[in-house]
C-alpha cells in the first residue's frame, strides 16, 4: 500500500488556476506532456493546470484553459489539494496518489 504524500512548497498558480480556485472546482496540475492519440484525448503541457471533469483509476476528464475537454492519463497529472491555513488564508499544495 503507498501512502500520499504532498509537497512542502505551496503550487504557484496561473491566472486560469486562480479562477479556478475562486470557482470552488477540482483542479490538476499537468506533470509529464501528453499527445492526443484521439479526438477524445486532450494534449497538455507540463506545467499546466486544468479544472478536474471527472475521473477514473487511470484517466481524467479535464478542461484546458480555452475551453477544450478532454481525457488524460491519470500519470501525468496531480491532484492540488485547497488547504487554509490558521489566518484563513487559502493555499494550495501539490498531492499525488500512488494508482
Amino acid at each position: 500500500m503507498c501512502s500520499q504524500k504532498r509537497y512542502i512548497q505551496p503550487a504557484k498558480l496561473n491566472q486560469f488556476a486562480k479562477e479556478l480556485m475562486k470557482r470552488g472546482v477540482s483542479i490538476v496540475k499537468v506533470v509529464l506532456n501528453f499527445k492526443a492519440k484521439n479526438n477524445r484525448e486532450l494534449s497538455v503541457t507540463d506545467g499546466e493546470y486544468l479544472e478536474l471533469l471527472d475521473g477514473t483509476k487511470t484517466w481524467f476528464k479535464v478542461r484546458n484553459s480555452i475551453d477544450q475537454v478532454g481525457y488524460c492519463p491519470k500519470m501525468v497529472l496531480r491532484v492540488i489539494e485547497r488547504h487554509r491555513s490558521a489566518i484563513a488564508r487559502p493555499s494550495i499544495f501539490m498531492g499525488y496518489e500512488c494508482g
